[in-house]
Order: C-alpha cells, then structure tokens, then sequence
C-alpha cells in the first residue's frame, strides 16, 4: 500500500504523477492529497499520470472508488484529464472510470498520452474562462448563472 505522489503547479492546473499499488486505499490516499493541494494552490484543474502496478481492478470496484470520492472531488475540481501510465493495460476499466465520473457530474476525460491530456486541458481551461467572461459581461448579467427565475418576457407555465 506504498505510494509516491508528485505534485507540480503548471501555470492553470497541477500535473500529478503517482506510483505504487494499483488498489483502493491507494487511489483513495493519493487522491486526497491531490484535493489538498488544489484547495491550498487554489487551483481547480488537474492532470494525472498514474503508474499503479498490480492487478486491474474490478468493474465493481472502479465503480465503487469513483462513486464514493466524487462529490468531494466535484466541491474542488472543475477539469480533470486522465492518463494510465502503464504500456500495455487495457483502457476498459480507464474509460468505465470516465463514464462513472461524468455520470457524477465531474468533468472528466482519459487519454492514452500525456501531450493529448494538456492539450485538451489548456483548451478546456480557456473556453470556459472565455464562457465564464461572456457571461458576466452580457447586458444586464449579474454575473452569476442560474438566477432561478425566467426573463420577464417569458410567462410562466401554469
């Protein structure tokens, strides 16, 4: 159950790289200090490159880790892109893990290189800020989404 986890601020988002056992109380630890991290940094989006050596883990299992660490991952992380490290390992379980996660409304995608999960990071990160700018900066925006009610030219349904 031995783990070694690096974490490196990358301008917008934290690069994390983790080695060790490929089990639950591994994945569980690691990603904790990963939320750590973000939460001190105040940094809100992630790359991670995991190493995790063993055994794959089950269907059942994937769906039990990602189920139970989303919605403390969903209160710090708003992107999130995925490599498995290990040549050779099938993407099922990686991409089983994606549809779980995005089923729990995290923003989540698996790439099978590195190059490919900062591109799509550095792309997701400033289509969002230009979303987020847009939207504060529409006549007669608050600023915030969802205020709850319909524009006055709207009626309301019965």
């Amino acid at each position: 159950m031995e783990y070694a986890v690096s974490i490196n601020p990358r301008g917008t988002y934290l690069h994390v790289q983790v080695r060790g056992d490929n089990d639950a109380d591994t994945i569980h630890r690691y990603f904790d200090e990963v939320l750590a991290a973000c939460a001190a940094q105040d940094i809100r989006h992630v790359l991670v490159e995991e190493f995790l050596e063993g055994p794959a883990l089950s269907v059942t299992d994937v769906f039990q880790i990602v189920s139970s660490m989303a919605e403390e991952i969903r209160s710090v992380l708003r992107l999130i892109a995925f490599v498995d490290g290990r040549p050779g390992r099938s993407p099922l379980n990686v991409r089983f893990g994606e549809t779980v996660a995005v089923n729990r409304g995290l923003a989540v995608r698996t790439f099978e290189l590195v190059t490919e999960a900062e591109a799509w990071l550095a792309g997701e990160i400033v289509r969002r800020e230009a979303g987020r700018r847009a939207s504060a900066a529409a006549p007669g925006s608050t600023g915030r989404r969802g205020s709850g009610t319909a524009p006055a030219s709207v009626p309301a349904r019965a």
